[in-house]
């Protein structure tokens, strides 16, 4: 594994700590490397044996991406701004699609909640639960990584993009519908990974 290729990981692991325990802002960033971004020092404390191990994390308060990361504040923030410069571009673009994909998932539960609200529901097919229904929706009804259409009813699975064993979250956007073959080739991959090696072979 590349270097690139162990920060970007490391980069989604923190991100999913930080989605799934909810890591307390500490404070916000402030001057013009900072600005264009709501990004804040935070921590995450670790306990293991009786001992305690705080990460230091720069973290873009609105998708919850770790920019950078160190066991000291100066060093957390030298690893941010060294990948602001460097990776400008690449950060600001999966920023976006954060972004753009979290104001859809408030966009629906929006619509979901004035359906509720004027005395309504959406019709849901029996037997099938809403979250599982969400999902294949949320997917167009295919697989995210092969597009093999999928049957509601049939057998296909939720899938995580950031796997459990990586401390993926079961938010929704980390949630999408799979086949079963492609879930089973993923196993503990990240999405971008099965996707590289998929587009590999």
């Amino acid at each position: 594994m590349s270097a690139d290729a162990e920060i970007a990981s490391l980069v989604m692991e923190l991100s999913g700590l930080v989605r799934r325990f909810k890591v307390a802002y500490g404070r916000r960033m402030l001057g013009e490397l900072w600005e264009g971004g709501d990004y804040w020092l935070s921590t995450y404390c670790v306990i293991e044996q009786g001992f305690h191990t705080v990460t230091y994390l720069v973290v873009d308060r609105e998708t919850d991406a770790v920019i950078g990361a160190a066991l000291s504040k100066t060093d957390a923030v030298a690893i941010a701004r060294r990948n602001l410069t460097q990776f400008s571009s690449d950060i600001a673009e999966a920023r976006r699609a954060l972004v753009q994909k979290r104001r859809a998932n408030i966009a629906a539960a929006e619509a979901e909640m004035e359906i509720i609200r004027r005395g309504g529901r959406e019709t849901k097919p029996e037997g099938i639960p809403r979250r599982r229904l969400e999902i294949f929706n949320k997917s167009g009804g295919k697989c995210h990584y092969c597009s093999m259409p999928l049957d509601l009813r049939g057998k296909w699975h939720i899938e995580h993009m950031m796997p459990r064993a990586l401390l993926g979250s079961n938010e929704p956007e980390n949630l999408v519908a799979a086949c079963v073959p492609c879930n089973m080739k993923k196993r503990d991959m990240t999405a971008e990974e099965f996707i590289a090696k998929r587009e590999a072979a």
